[in-house]
């Protein structure tokens, strides 16, 4: 008989009022109650680097088509999640009458009103269903998935430090207050060499801890940053409806067809392409998964139904996030919004609409606590990615031990070597976000997930029909995006099977980027959104 999760882990942030009550008068342990600090760690583990990039997302998508991708997303990953991973997971099937059952008792588990859990990991329900192959081929998937938010976590740190085309970094701009020479500021500003001292010096001490417990104050570092990134954002919308400069978003995306569009321009093809462009990106944003069964051992009492309205509450709060930050970057900056958000947060762009003064406060502590929060979500990524990997070498869980405490400072520091050769090779964020999630994500996310839901649910009629419908929707979508990412290019004239008439637009420059080589380009009516 299966056994129940044993190897419980420490919350990342443990609230106020939710330490362990002790023992109670009657001689049991007292229950605590850990549901809003699951949600507060889940809701952290998922704001991350994809984040960035969906104000840009919405943008090409128009408003009303962005909107409805992003809740369509939450809904699919919460299905994904409830039915996909919380219900096998935790023993519990629908039988043919559409009974919820378990495999154990409640009155077994230990705490009062909990359900045991009957795996420890992803990648152990994977092998409980589908067996050993299945499961190398996951952990491939998994350990491609945790490299390239490794990659984006670099990547998108050097963009803050260091500046891009469009914005400066916070050191060329220390480097002129002390007055450094041109020599000096050249060899602080070379990227390779600012990525390897970076993340010698600072990223892999980080990531070489032990105890995930350990990086608790980076995570409060990182919630109040995003907070705080959130507040500036709409402190510049309404700047800049308040001296008559907002922007509305479109409300479809500029290739969409409408009735006041010229004849010839725009079709329903070139609009379907800038969603299966811009979905990879929200997958990528909204992708947890690897984090549920870390989550699910830190909530107490562990229910099926507290375990799926965590998972809920999480995704209503990042997709109301993510809406805010989307359409009040877009009326800040409009057609001048960058494929990284950040990169307009910067004092002469927000100098006009919130004066010098408040846009180097803004701009500056925005970044600071921005990097922060990546240095504790790069740490954290280090511990699936450990665990996948000793998971792949090995057979049984008493070898998969001992190579993990062997072997940890070498796996560490091969995983960072690699993240930092593919970060100097790939410097665009949308080329990593897109790869991540047009290949890793798909199969992690939505197809690993619907087979899950169609080999375990026992349901028939109506409810059984409704499993199935998510699951084909799942199983479309991941087989759509990897088949367009990796498929496609590489048929014959695949690279050019895009080309139309005039110039490329935005939908071009995210599709060159987020699905190279699949190079899309439309008409000039709308270039440069």
């Amino acid at each position: 008989m299966p056994q129940p999760i044993r190897d419980l882990e420490e919350p990342l942030i443990t609230p106020y009022g939710e330490q362990d009550a002790g023992v109670g008068p009657s001689g049991r342990r007292a229950v605590v109650n850990t549901f809003w600090g699951s949600v507060s760690n889940l809701t952290k583990a998922v704001l991350g680097a994809g984040m960035m990039t969906l104000p840009k997302a919405c943008a090409i998508l128009g408003s009303w088509l962005g909107t409805l991708v992003l809740c369509m997303v939450a809904t699919l990953t919460w299905a994904s999640i409830s039915r996909g991973l919380v219900h096998p997971a935790s023993g519990a099937s629908t039988d043919k009458h559409g009974r919820t059952t378990h495999g154990s008792d409640a009155d077994d588990s230990e705490e009062s009103g909990s359900e045991k859990r009957y795996a420890s990991s992803y990648s152990c329900l994977i092998r409980s269903n589908f067996g050993d192959h299945a499961t190398k081929v996951f952990n491939i998937l998994i350990i491609a998935n945790a490299l390239g938010f490794a990659v984006m976590y670099m990547d998108i740190c050097a963009d803050v430090l260091l500046g891009s085309d469009t914005a400066p970094g916070i050191l060329p701009d220390a480097l002129a207050a002390f007055g450094a020479s041109p020599a000096l500021a050249s060899w602080v500003l070379y990227r390779p060499l600012f990525l390897a001292v970076f993340m010698g010096l600072i990223v892999t001490p980080l990531c070489l801890r032990r105890d995930i417990s350990s990086l608790s104050p980076l995570n409060v570092l990182g919630l109040a940053s995003l907070l705080a990134l959130g507040l500036s954002a709409v402190w510049l919308a309404a700047a800049a409806w308040a001296q008559g400069q907002g922007h509305l978003p479109p409300a479809w995306p500029s290739s969409w067809p409408s009735s006041s569009a010229a004849p010839g321009t725009g079709s329903a093809a070139a609009g379907l392409i800038s969603v299966l462009c811009t979905l990879p990106a929200v997958m990528a944003a909204d992708g947890c998964h690897m984090n549920v069964f870390p989550m699910a051992s830190m909530l107490k009492p562990y229910t099926r139904r507290a375990m799926d309205q965590v998972v809920a509450i999480t995704m209503t709060i990042i997709t109301l996030y993510y809406l805010l930050i989307a359409f009040s970057a877009y009326a800040a900056f409009g057609e001048g919004l960058e494929e990284d958000v950040l990169k307009n947060l910067n004092a002469p762009a927000m100098t006009p609409l919130i004066g010098a003064l408040q846009a180097q406060l803004v701009a500056y502590g925005v970044r600071v606590g921005y990097v922060i929060s990546l240095l504790g979500s790069a740490a954290i990524n280090t511990f699936p990615l450990r665990d996948t990997l000793a998971d792949l070498l090995t057979r049984d869980a008493a070898t998969k031990a001992m190579v993990l405490d062997t072997y940890f400072p070498h796996m560490t520091l091969g995983a960072l070597l690699v993240a930092y050769l593919v970060a100097v090779m790939l410097p665009s964020i949308w080329t990593v976000i897109g790869l991540v999630g047009g290949i890793s994500l798909t199969g992690v996310s939505f197809i690993f997930p619907a087979l899950l839901m169609l080999r375990t649910d026992k349901s028939t009629g109506w409810q059984r029909a409704g499993i199935c419908l998510c699951a084909a929707i799942l199983m479309v979508i991941g087989t759509s995006i990897f088949t367009n990412t990796v498929v496609v290019p590489f048929l014959p004239g695949g690279s050019g099977a895009a080309h139309s008439e005039g110039g490329d637009n935005a939908a071009a420059m995210l599709a060159r980027g987020a699905m190279a080589p699949l190079a899309l380009h439309y008409g000039s009516a709308s270039a440069d959104l």
